[in-house]
């Protein structure tokens, strides 16, 4: 699902997918209805972290990482490098 700055909700589904290719869309979408994405939290699934490399803008994607009983986050910034198609990656 996708909030506003203010918390209300603008986009919410259930999709029988969980792939990079269903998630950057909802990402696409997000983008255009809000202008922009600067933070996205989430669990650790990998296709998360591919669609938000895929939309190739400045972000934060703080990941939420359950492993037996422990718990973490995993803090990645994202960075367009100029001229270059690669993206500066950042984990915290």
């Amino acid at each position: 699902f996708t909030l506003t700055a203010d918390g209300t909700p603008i986009n919410v589904a259930i999709e029988s997918k969980r792939d990079s290719q269903t998630i950057h869309g909802y990402f696409v979408q997000a983008m255009t209805q809000l202008g922009g994405i600067d933070v996205i939290v989430a669990d650790g699934a990998k296709a998360i972290l591919a669609a938000a490399k895929a939309l190739r803008q400045p972000l934060i994607l703080i990941q939420h990482i359950h492993q037996g009983k422990g718990k973490r986050a995993r803090i990645t910034k994202l960075e367009p490098i100029p001229n270059r198609k690669a993206l500066l990656e950042t984990i915290n």
